[in-house]
């Protein structure tokens, strides 16, 4: 963790973001691969050092999907239980945003579902909520305007789409420099 804070701390001297996301969805086994613990340890460094140079906080992501099982009383077991322990740490954590990630595919995002989510976290941690990728895995106009709907109606302080071709299924809001009928519909929903 020392060599850890020397290098954000040099980051973080030259660059001044608005907001620091620590790391990526540390629930994602391609992105973290230790203990859930260790994840928590370097939030908490990230964090002072984040502060100490006046730049906001969030966590690398949990993920729609596993707080809706916890919301619904699942079994707490695998990645569910590691959100579990992030939302529980979160609590007491100086974080300055809950960063959640979701995708959405077909032609509509289930009603209410971001909504959910959002004011389940807001309650169980006392932080206000963002997101900063969600992904859509559909062309549909429908779908990207249920979903910026829904970060709205949710109270999400930020929404960043995550737009391109990717292993995962993403669909570009792009082609070039011209946005797609999805981009436009982007475009005209965040406003």
């Amino acid at each position: 963790m020392v060599t850890y804070k020397k290098l954000l701390q040099a980051v973080l001297s030259k660059y001044k973001p608005e907001v620091a996301v620590i790391e990526n969805e540390p629930t994602t086994a391609i992105f973290h691969s230790g203990p859930i613990e260790d994840y928590i340890t370097m939030l908490k460094v990230a964090i002072d050092v984040c502060h100490s140079n006046g730049v906001k906080v969030a966590d690398g992501a949990i993920h729609v999907g596993y707080v809706q099982n916890i919301m619904n009383g699942g079994r707490l077991s695998g990645k569910t239980l590691d959100v579990q322990k992030l939302i529980t740490a979160y609590k007491n954590l100086n974080l300055d945003y809950v960063n959640i990630h979701t995708s959405g595919d077909g032609s509509s995002y289930p009603s209410g579902v971001l909504e959910k989510v959002a004011d389940y976290v807001r309650g169980a941690t006392g932080k206000p909520v963002m997101s900063n990728e969600f992904s859509v895995h559909s062309t549909s106009t429908s779908l990207v305007k249920s979903m910026v709907n829904g970060f709205k109606a949710g109270n999400y302080v930020y929404a960043v789409v995550r737009s391109g071709n990717s292993s995962s299924g993403a669909e570009p809001l792009h082609k070039g420099t011209n946005l797609l009928p999805n981009g436009i519909a982007f475009r005209d929903n965040i406003q």
